[in-house]
């Protein structure tokens, strides 16, 4: 006669009132039978046996409580690779097995080669409201939900062959227990929802119900449940579940539960001193993970972080041990790791167990003791840090001493423009700025001031600002913040901004000021060479670049009265670096002389030009080169037409690289050794008849 835990008056009527009013119930019970005396058994659709994907299998009377009866209806969800043979095996005793009992769910399968896989879903419901649509193999019940269900799943053996050893997969458990004889070691299962036993041995036992060969899990409550059995060789493979407290373990070893989260904490410890945020499981595209360490600093488990930023680890022995937070999967039994997060993001804080606030040390690892229970909230907090935005504003030409207030300065296009902000992942668009960071100052003679005193050091008191020593200004207010015009055609200085968790911007941007009338790029040392009678090297550099899209090459001959443009390259955008720039014209132009000049043009269209300059061309005298490019050959041979008196070989820096090369020449033919010669770009110059002549020369191997 089964027995039934004593309900409370105050349980009974919650139950009474949600039985007659919902569809879902709440409901204590010793154990549930899927066979035996009173159970009634059914199979859909009309004419199944429960061997098939998608079959369903009613158990009827499968509980009562408080004489009540529950239903329970099990869906064969997927059949990867076996076969059902049974889907639930009723005789006590057979080939291979004993100990079995009508009221446990039985599932034979027969395994392939490869082994498989099969998966079953349950689900609790009130008695009588169970409906079958035939013509959509779907069901509609009342749902219930049983209390403190303990669920054994036995025989988890072999049967004889390699690799036959079977597992069972889990889901949404609170605690485990096996016996400290146990043949079962947890793994990684083959669903992120589920948690894996597995036999380590393939060997066969034919008690169905020996402890070396059995765990139990431990529920809180249920509704629905769902198991997957499965073997990784060929042969039969026989599963035992039983929805029940079971027989006791003569050695029992219990498995409990560390989970916890990893919270997206917009303002960090500098705000609230607190662990806290939105859940999150991936940053910038990378995903997150949590790592179990042992007190032997190896890799126990490691589970990928929920996209709500949850995780767990559902199987945990008691001890003491490290949960460590990275961006990449760390192996099991791995020593040696260390924190990793993905660009730009930092760890903010960690808290354990149930703990407010933080455990002291912000380094994305937490310690903790798991003793006789299960361990929760061991939270992790990230932050990304903020990007400072760079902000150019045009303005009409500033005399000499002019003071630009920072944000309050006319431009040219109306209004006062942008003034320095970020953007955070976590804030959005920073305009407030309550610490800002200098971590340059403006170029030549030009002058950064604050509340009326020049800035030329950093924190430090003593070297110029830079990202590691920045200038500081705490609450600032850009009013204060000017610039003082001494030289040059723009101003400029970085900046880094801290985000409300305290994180500062580790690429600083840059604020400038350019005036209208001057070239938005300053030209240096434009010049066009004749190479050959075929062709000219046009040669340029920029030492500062502002909104800029890209050159046009523009000729005009001298039998001409307008340019062309010939070819383009692109620019380099926004800089205030040195920028050098070449393009070849093989024209074969037979004038005399070609004038050049290069058309600057703005991401808005908006374009300037250069100064003009002239090539005149020879016709005399003729050079050629082989093999250009230079790939895995280890000799150049140069061959000029008439005798020449200089022959040079200059580097992109323009200096003389001859004496350091080995070179031979007979009868007008040179003979260069280039196999040492760095990877880049090279000038050979040949004066002829007093003409320059120029070969540009590429070595790509």
């Amino acid at each position: 006669m089964k027995k039934f835990k004593t309900l409370s008056l105050s349980f009974l009527l919650t139950f009474i009132l949600l039985f007659g009013l919902s569809n879902f119930v709440s409901a204590q019970y010793t154990d549930v039978n899927f066979g035996g005396s009173g159970v009634n058994i059914s199979y859909y659709p009309s004419g199944s046996d429960g061997t098939s994907q998608g079959d369903i299998i009613l158990y009827e009377n499968a509980a009562t409580v408080n004489s009540q009866s529950i239903d329970c209806y099990v869906v064969v969800d997927s059949i990867t690779g076996n076969s059902l043979t049974n889907v639930d095996q009723n005789s006590t005793s057979g080939s291979y097995y004993s100990n079995n009992e009508e009221r446990f769910f039985s599932p034979f399968t027969s395994m392939p080669s490869g082994g498989g896989i099969s998966r079953f879903n349950f689900q609790f419901v009130q008695d009588g409201t169970f409906s079958y649509n035939s013509g959509t193999n779907q069901v509609s019940a009342t749902n219930v939900t049983l209390d403190s269900v303990r669920i054994n799943s036995y025989d988890l053996d072999g049967n004889g062959n390699a690799n036959s050893n079977q597992y069972t997969e889990f889901g949404g458990f609170t605690t485990s227990e096996l016996d400290q004889s146990t043949n079962l070691v947890f793994a990684t299962a083959s669903s992120s929802t589920l948690t894996k036993w597995i036999s380590n041995t393939n060997a066969g036992t034919t008690n169905a119900t020996d402890p070396r060969n059995r765990v139990r899990v431990f529920y809180d409550t249920m509704s629905s449940f769902q198991i997957s059995i499965g073997s990784g060789s060929n042969g039969l493979a026989y599963f035992f579940l039983e929805f029940a407290a079971g027989y006791d373990f003569p050695n029992s070893l219990s498995y409990y539960k560390v989970s916890g989260n990893v919270y997206n904490d917009s303002n960090g410890l500098f705000g609230d001193a607190l662990v806290n945020g939105s859940g999150i499981g991936t940053v910038a595209g990378s995903s997150l993970f949590v790592s179990l360490i042992n007190g032997g600093d190896s890799v126990s488990q490691c589970t990928q972080v929920a996209a709500d930023g949850s995780y767990s680890f559902p199987a945990v022995l008691d001890g003491s041990y490290s949960l460590m937070l990275t961006d990449q999967v760390l192996a099991v039994n791995s020593t040696g790791n260390s924190v990793s997060l993905p660009s730009k993001c930092m760890n903010t804080g960690e808290t354990s167990g149930n703990v407010s606030g933080t455990d002291g040390t912000v380094d994305g690892i937490i310690s903790i003791t798991v003793n006789g229970d299960n361990f929760q909230d061991a939270n992790f907090g990230i932050n990304m840090m903020p990007e400072a935005v760079t902000v150019i504003n045009e303005i009409w030409n500033p005399s000499h001493g002019d003071t630009l207030t920072v944000g309050y300065t006319t431009i040219a296009a109306g209004g006062m423009g942008n003034m320095p902000f970020a953007n955070d992942a976590e804030q959005g668009q920073i305009n407030t700025i309550a610490t800002f960071y200098v971590t340059s100052l403006p170029a030549s003679s030009n002058q950064l001031l604050y509340d009326g005193i020049q800035l030329t050091v950093g924190d430090d008191g003593t070297n110029p600002p830079s990202l590691s020593n920045p200038y500081t200004i705490t609450n600032i207010d850009f009013a204060k913040l000017k610039f003082v015009v001494n030289d040059r055609d723009s101003v400029e200085f970085s900046y880094s901004v801290m985000d409300a968790a305290g994180f500062a911007d580790q690429t600083p941007a840059i604020y400038a000021y350019f005036w209208s009338n001057p070239l938005p790029v300053d030209f240096v040392n434009v010049k066009a060479h004749q190479l050959d009678k075929a062709s000219t090297l046009i040669t340029w550099a920029t030492a500062m670049e502002l909104n800029n899209s890209h050159f046009v090459i523009e000729r005009m001959n001298d039998n001409q009265n307008e340019f062309t443009a010939i070819g383009e390259v692109l620019g380099s955008g926004t800089t205030f670096s040195l920028s050098s720039y070449d393009f070849i014209d093989n024209s074969k132009s037979t004038s005399n002389y070609s004038f050049y000049r290069i058309k600057q043009v703005d991401f808005d269209g908006v374009f300037t030009y250069s100064d003009i300059v002239r090539v005149q061309r020879s016709n005399e005298g003729t050079v050629s080169m082989f093999p250009n490019p230079i790939m895995s050959h280890s000799v150049v041979t140069v061959e000029v037409s008439t005798s020449a008196s200089s022959f040079r070989i200059i580097n992109m820096e323009g200096l003389d690289i001859t004496s350091a090369l080995s070179i031979s020449q007979n009868n007008g033919t040179y003979s260069i050794q280039v196999s040492d010669l760095a990877v880049g770009v090279y000038f050979v110059e040949v004066i002829v008849q007093n003409k320059k002549i120029i070969k540009k020369l590429n070595k790509v191997l």
